[in-house]
């Protein structure tokens, strides 16, 4: 994949399956009850204060948005990275004073994030709204049980940027559901560079105290990881501190599948297409002899025990004690630090053993940035306010924080630099960035041709080698990826029913084998178990979802 190709790549939505279902469809009461509450809306009494419309206590246009003030119950999804709660953020509390609307925010941990909001679905006890908090999974299967408000006639009368969003076929395609309506505003940052997910990154400075080239092959990692477990790696004159290679959890490895034939980009869904058949890696003999690998250095010390259990938050405490030899991760400085980042190098994804040296990567996206309840007394007030935070002066207050707050500064004639060079020694740009602003949290939309024109990366040292990386590794990308779309709500949840008895089982057998070691009579019964969780109808599915893709 060229620069050229990256930096085109189309922007598709990502309609991520839930591994957790919730039923579809509730009491057409609620249903009838939301569509009368929704058409109500709209037949408030208008009138004009301060030279400004208002309808109710909603000024249509300008600041505050609400003449009393209201307070909203927003739920959304938190990294591990947060440890600020966003009430208490200077951006929060600035947002308050403008717009005249106190925000109460449910901080969910993204890893409990389906569990936890699929529990108050099914209960119906709804906030005013959801942002960046659920599935693309969890509203096709609810879109019509009267949750959720349709967004349509709230964003033409009250949201003219994000209307402007949606004049992008590209984007509202990624939006409207079978019956032709939105449910959800547009957000996240649509960059090039995040189109590979991870990379292998190596201590340098072990290497070159070694003497060791950085590995190409998977037998070359072998050899480095075991120079790093036998020798005195850090120069510290202890053999025993140094941890070879590690990871977080199970479904972190599938981003090494590729050197093995199976790459794939989803620790989800387990896809992989070539030559226009979609196969399930997991069944794939080359899955088999991955796990084989895996256990080899596994049994010899070279991966850290702690690797199938610890969280993120536990893996950057190990790279900025500078125990780490190599690790999988986006950012460098998201596990190390900025003060050791420069000590790492990402490395090509490595060459296996039959000369398949591919990887993962996927398409971008649209995220789901704010999901209105139909229950909510204040419609019009919160699609004002998700509007204004996507307004063109405002619209990196909510990821970045605010500008004095020194994460990013403004260049003029609307382009902005990170001041990911300016981390605060001991923290990473990531912890440092999800701290003030709220990051992957925001409901706020960064188009692609608006990165790509205004994002400037001269002092962005961070950046900038995740641009340079992805240039330079996009060439080992797969020709054929799936490009993930709005699923019929049939298909998608027979696909999410499936994948609740799928995912369980390899991220089991992924653990067991590598701890444990393969055999032939554990690797059939993984087969067998996998057919009865209904694998091959998986795949039959994905399969009409693609052939139909390429179609249009």
């Amino acid at each position: 994949m060229n620069k050229k190709m990256i930096r085109l790549l189309p922007v598709i939505t990502a309609a991520v399956i839930a591994s957790s279902i919730l039923p579809a469809g509730c009491a057409n009461k609620a249903k009838d009850t939301a569509e009368e509450a929704s058409a109500g809306t709209v037949s408030q009494t208008t009138a004009t204060s301060g030279g400004r419309e208002l309808t109710g206590n909603v000024y249509k246009t300008g600041l505050p948005i609400v003449k009393d003030k209201i307070t909203l119950n927003i739920v959304t999804g938190v990294t591990s990275y947060n440890k600020v709660p966003l009430s208490e953020r200077k951006n929060t509390k600035a947002f308050e004073e403008r717009t005249n609307i106190h925000i109460e925010f449910t901080e969910i941990p993204d890893e409990m994030k389906g569990e936890k909001t699929n529990i108050m679905l099914a209960s119906s006890d709804l906030p005013d709204g959801f942002m960046r908090a659920l599935s693309n999974s969890q509203v096709v299967n609810n879109y019509d049980s009267g949750l959720f408000a349709p967004l349509d006639d709230l964003i033409d009368e009250y949201a003219p940027t994000i209307k402007g969003f949606l004049e992008d076929p590209a984007v509202k395609a990624q939006l409207v559901l079978p019956d032709g309506k939105i449910y959800a505003t547009p957000a996240g940052e649509m960059a090039p560079w995040t189109v590979i997910s991870a990379y292998y990154y190596i201590n340098r400075d072990w290497t070159d105290r070694l003497g060791l080239q950085l590995p190409v092959t998977t037998d070359d990692f072998y050899n480095v990881l075991k120079a790093f477990k036998d020798e005195d790696a850090d120069g510290d004159g202890d053999k025993n501190n140094e941890i070879p290679f590690s990871f977080t959890g199970a479904d972190n490895l599938y981003l090494a599948l590729g050197a093995f034939g199976v790459p794939c980009y989803s620790n989800q869904q387990y896809l992989y297409i070539k030559d226009g058949r979609v196969t399930y890696v997991p069944a794939d003999p080359n899955f088999k002899k991955a796990m084989e690998y895996f256990n080899k250095l596994y049994k010899e010390g070279l991966i850290d025990q702690e690797s199938f259990s610890q969280n993120v938050n536990q893996l950057r405490a190990k790279g900025k004690n500078g125990v780490l030899g190599s690790f999988l991760q986006f950012l460098a400085s998201s596990t190390l630090g900025v003060d050791k980042m420069d000590e790492y190098q990402a490395i090509p994804p490595l060459k296996g053993p039959e000369g398949y040296q591919l990887m993962h990567q996927h398409i971008n996206g649209v995220s789901l940035g704010m999901v209105i309840s139909a229950k909510s007394e204040n419609k019009e007030a919160l699609i004002r306010w998700v509007d204004y935070l996507n307004s063109p002066d405002v619209n990196l207050e909510p990821t970045l924080g605010l500008e004095e707050e020194g994460c990013w500064v403004r260049k003029g004639d609307g382009k902005y630099e990170m001041n990911s060079h300016k981390t605060p020694e001991g923290l990473g740009w990531t912890e440092w960035l999800s701290n003030i602003g709220w990051n992957t949290s925001s409901p706020t939309l960064q188009p692609q041709k608006f990165v790509e024109e205004n994002r400037v990366l001269e002092n962005d040292q961070i950046t900038k080698e995740a641009l340079e990386r992805v240039q330079e590794f996009g060439k080992y990308g797969v020709e054929e990826l799936l490009p993930p779309t709005m699923l019929d709500p049939e298909v998608n949840m027979e696909l999410s029913t499936i994948q609740t008895e799928l995912l369980p089982l390899v991220k089991d057998y992924i653990s067991k084998s590598v701890m444990q070691g393969v055999n032939d009579a554990e690797w059939n019964a993984f087969q067998e178990n996998l057919k009865k969780a209904k694998y091959e109808r998986y795949i039959e599915l994905w399969q009409e979802v693609y052939d139909k893709i390429k179609k249009q």
